[in-house]
C-alpha cells in the first residue's frame, strides 16, 4: 500500500504494484533503507552542524498559502526541503529518510532539511467519524484478522494515525481496504477500531503494509493531549489494542 520508489524509470512500474505487491515492495523499502546509509556523506552543508546520519521519518506535505512545500515533521517541528520532488497534491503522510542541516533555518518554515530517500506517500484509510455510520458498517474479516507489530512507523502524529499493519495476502492480491471505526465504545470518542475488507483475497502468505488516517476530526483536545485507544482482531480472532497521544492538528 504504499508506492516505493528511488529510480524515475520505474515509476509507473511501481504505481501498477501500489496495492498487488506488498512483499515485493516491502523487501525493496528494506534494500532501499540500507543503500540509504551509505549516501549521508554527500551532505555538506556550511558551519559544520548538521545530522551525520540520515534519519528515516515519517512526515506531513504541506503547502503554504504562498506556495511553499513544506514538511511537518511531528506536532511541533516543521522542516523546508532542499531536495523534495514529488508533486503535492494535499497533505500527504510522506516516508523518506532525512538529513537535517541545523546551521540554516527558516524563521516560519524550520530547519532545512535534505531528502536522503523518498519512500512515497502511504496510502490513507477511510477514517468513520460518526455515530450513525459507525454503527452501520460489517467490515470485519475473522477469516483474515491482522496485526499491529511493534514499529517505529506507528504513531499519532499531527492529526494522523499511522501504522505498519500485517495481513494474509494471495500471490496475485486484491486490494485491500482498510477503515478506522470510531465511536464503537460511545463512551469513550478516542477509542477507534481498526477493520479490513480483503475483498475476497486469499490468504498465501503473511506479510507487513501501511496505512495512515486522518484522524483530526475526532473531538477537539485544545492544547492538551487525549489518550487513544487502538483496537483490532487478530487472524486468531484475538483482540488487541494499543494506546497513543492524540492532539489535534491546527
Amino acid at each position: 500500500m504504499l508506492i516505493l520508489c528511488k529510480v524515475h524509470a520505474i515509476w509507473d512500474l511501481v504505481v501498477v504494484m501500489k496495492i498487488k505487491k506488498p512483499l515485493i515492495l516491502f523487501s525493496m523499502l528494506l534494500m532501499t533503507l540500507s543503500c540509504a546509509k551509505d549516501m549521508s556523506s554527500n551532505f555538506n552543508f556550511d558551519g559544520g552542524k548538521k545530522d551525520v546520519e540520515p534519519k528515516m521519518a515519517i512526515v506531513t506535505v504541506k503547502q503554504s498559502p504562498a506556495k511553499i512545500i513544506y514538511f511537518q515533521l511531528d506536532d511541533k517541528t516543521r522542516l523546508l526541503p532542499q531536495n523534495y520532488i514529488l508533486g503535492y497534491s494535499g497533505m500527504e503522510r510522506l516516508m523518506c529518510s532525512l538529513v537535517i542541516d541545523n546551521s540554516h533555518e527558516d524563521p516560519v518554515y524550520g530547519k532545512h532539511a535534505w531528502i536522503d530517500w523518498e519512500g512515497g506517500f502511504i496510502e490513507k484509510g477511510i477514517f468513520h467519524n460518526s455515530i450513525t455510520s459507525s454503527t452501520a458498517l460489517d467490515l470485519d474479516d475473522p477469516k483474515h484478522g491482522l496485526d499491529i507489530p511493534d514499529s517505529w512507523v506507528n504513531s499519532v502524529e499531527d492529526g494522523f494515525l499511522t501504522l505498519e499493519y500485517k495481513t494474509w495476502w494471495g500471490f496475485a492480491p486484491a486490494h485491500h481496504d482498510l477503515y478506522l471505526v470510531a465511536y464503537c465504545n460511545l463512551s469513550d470518542p478516542y477509542e477507534v477500531w481498526l477493520y479490513q475488507n480483503t475483498n475476497g483475497d486469499r490468504k498465501d502468505y503473511y506479510d507487513s503494509s501501511f496505512i495512515c488516517f486522518d484522524i483530526n476530526e475526532l473531538p477537539d483536545t485544545g492544547d492538551e493531549y487525549k489518550p487513544l485507544t487502538l483496537k483490532w482482531t487478530s487472524p486468531d480472532g484475538k483482540t488487541h489494542s494499543k494506546r497513543f497521544e492524540f492532539k489535534t492538528r491546527k
